[in-house]
């Protein structure tokens, strides 16, 4: 029901097939691409759902969806609401339950906070056009805006929206963002400090030959005169005592990627020979879940939409439902619009 098929010109892809499927492996890497030739000798290109669990890595994946309630081909597309807390399988339908949270305000709201608990940045460009101030999904080619909910589900559903891209429609479409991210990994000692988060266009490569894709650059604050063009800031932090520090007022979203509290596969299919792991055990990520939300109490009545990532093939299955049982218990009552 969600499989794409998109014809593609026979020159922009290679005829030798390794090297053909790594392109394609590469720009829809949140699904699986298959390629054949067309009739009129052009590729024909697949892009569908994982069709086994290796797709995923974690050797205990069926724990997981027995607890979810669904199967492999589903993990793609599954996303639920409980208690007001918005919870998916895959990252990216962050963006609609962001995009439902905007629908329901008068107007863009002058200023943001995206409290971002994820071992990524998660500031890829999507598979989106923009063209005229407008998005345009380069799969389907309908247009995409964020103040229409169902127009952003079916980007998602068509893999225009990835795990790793739901953040730069948000910045192309608010006025003022501040992204605090809390990562507990090596990436937030590289990246130390404020910066500024600058619009920007990639151009496409594949699907619409240079048509500018949405994406966000992001430039040091200190010396820098970029301020004037900035949409908004970033911030790394890797302890929550300096996660709140400075904030503005106004409306709070919070995104949780569970691969925050443990990242033990990261996508990975050699993860095991990795001697150097994000692989709490399951009392530390209890207890890393309780410390996030006691850091968050001051601001709890802020915050409008909670969002939680599980992210098959990163978070281990045998949590999913512990972790994600403690957050909705503590956060069911953060979520001011959550019913």
């Amino acid at each position: 029901m969600n499989t794409q098929s998109i014809s593609i010109p026979a020159q922009r892809l290679p005829a030798d097939p390794t090297h053909r499927d790594q392109i394609l492996t590469d720009y829809f890497a949140d699904r699986v691409p298959y390629s054949a030739p067309d009739d009129n000798g052009d590729w024909r290109v697949t892009v569908d759902a994982a069709p086994t669990a290796e797709f995923y890595i974690d050797p205990r994946l069926d724990e997981g969806l027995r607890w979810w309630g669904c199967t492999v081909a589903d993990i793609p597309f599954a996303y639920r609401r409980k208690r007001g807390v918005f919870l998916s399988l895959s990252d990216a339908w962050t963006l609609l339950s962001m995009s439902q949270w905007l629908a329901r305000q008068n107007g863009l709201p002058p200023h943001v906070t995206v409290i971002h608990v994820d071992d990524h940045d998660d500031l890829m460009c999507p598979r989106l056009g923009l063209r005229d101030g407008q998005f345009a999904d380069l799969i389907t080619g309908q247009t995409m805006s964020l103040h229409d909910p169902r127009s952003v589900a079916d980007a998602i559903n068509s893999s225009a929206i990835g795990m790793g891209s739901f953040l730069a429609p948000l910045l192309h479409t608010l006025p003022s963002v501040d992204i605090r991210h809390l990562c507990d990994t090596a990436y937030a000692r590289t990246r130390v400090g404020r910066f500024w988060l600058v619009q920007a266009t990639e151009a496409d490569e594949l699907l619409a030959l240079g048509t500018p894709r949405p994406s966000v650059r992001i430039i040091p604050s200190a010396g820098s005169s970029s301020s004037e063009q900035a949409v908004g800031t970033y911030q790394v932090v890797d302890d929550e005592i300096k996660l709140l520090a400075d904030i503005q007022d106004g409306p709070i979203l919070l995104h949780i990627d569970l691969d925050f509290f443990n990242n033990r596969f990261n996508g990975d299919s050699d993860w095991a020979t990795h001697s150097r792991r994000h692989d709490p055990t399951y009392d530390q990520v209890m207890r890393r879940v309780e410390r996030l939300v006691t850091t968050l109490t001051p601001v709890r009545h802020r915050i409008v939409d909670v969002e939680i990532g599980i992210s098959p093939g990163f978070f281990p299955a045998e949590l999913w439902a512990p972790v994600c049982d403690a957050l909705i218990e503590q956060l069911a009552r953060t979520s001011a619009d959550g019913a």
